[in-house]
Parts: structure tokens; C-alpha cells; sequence
């Protein structure tokens, strides 16, 4: 039980507020990519974390909500091979940068697991995070940015 317990006080969102860095270091050789452009995005940003060894990632959820919101822009931070991904018959068309999540959870002041998602308002602005398995969990994490989206195109 005590683990239990544990494992909940470790589960944190304390990135939530934070806007996301303009470069992240991906892997201990030092090679960065710059995210800058997220800063500027018109309607939002959704960065994903996921693994290919990761049982609990299913990437063709993460296709489904990318073909289903087309108006946002999308990033992956890969754990492994992207190769693994196109080999599963997936076909997700955004930016996929192979890391080290350690290195990446550190610097997002995350949790580490995965799959998970980020949700990114248009400054920049982390304004949800959480781990997901199927279309609706990654909707409900999403809500915030998929409601101001809707609101904004009834008006």
C-alpha cells in the first residue's frame, strides 16, 4: 500500500503554468533541436512523449487525434527508433525527434511517463499535461485548447 501512495506523490503536473523552452537537448551527446516556433503557433501546440518500448503506447491514437485536429500543430519526442513507429503501419506526419526522456523530463520538470502529452497554448504556455491510452483520455487532456479552439470558431 505504502507504494501505492508513493507512486501518487511522485506523479506530478508542476509544468503546468511554465512555458515550454525554446531548446531542448534531446540526447547526452548534446544535440538540440530549437522549439522557438511554439511560441507562435496560431491556434496551439501538442508535444507527445511516448517510447517504442513502451506497451502503454499506442501510436495510432496519437495519428487518430493528429487526422482529427488538423488545425494544431503537433511535435513527438520519440524514446527509440522512429523507424519502430512506421514499421507498426502508423503514419503520423509531424516533426518526431528520437531523446532520451530522462534528459527531456528533467528539462520539462515532468514525470517521465509515458505516453503522455503536452498541451500548449499559442504563447508558448503549458496549459495541460497527462498521460493517456485511448482517444478520449487524450481529449479530456486536450480540453482546454480544443475548447477555446471551438468557442473561437463560433464566433
Amino acid at each position: 500500500m505504502n507504494d501505492h501512495r508513493k507512486f501518487l506523490k511522485t506523479f506530478s503536473t508542476n509544468n503546468i503554468g511554465n512555458f515550454f523552452p525554446n531548446e531542448l537537448i534531446l540526447d547526452i551527446e548534446g544535440n538540440t533541436i530549437d522549439t522557438s516556433e511554439i511560441s507562435y503557433s496560431p491556434c496551439g501546440h501538442f508535444v507527445f512523449l511516448a517510447g517504442t518500448n513502451c506497451d502503454a503506447c499506442n501510436f495510432s491514437v496519437i495519428e487518430e487525434f493528429i487526422n482529427k485536429y488538423k488545425k494544431f500543430n503537433y511535435l513527438m519526442l520519440l524514446q527509440g527508433s522512429i523507424e519502430s513507429i512506421l514499421e507498426q503501419g502508423v503514419k503520423i506526419n509531424i516533426d518526431i525527434y528520437s531523446c532520451s526522456m530522462k534528459l527531456i523530463s528533467n528539462q520539462l520538470n515532468s514525470n517521465g511517463l509515458i505516453p503522455s502529452v503536452l498541451v500548449i497554448n499559442p504563447k508558448g504556455q503549458i496549459i495541460a499535461s497527462g498521460i493517456f491510452n485511448s482517444l478520449d483520455i487524450l481529449e479530456a487532456i486536450a480540453w482546454p485548447l480544443l475548447y477555446v479552439h471551438n468557442a473561437e470558431k463560433k464566433d
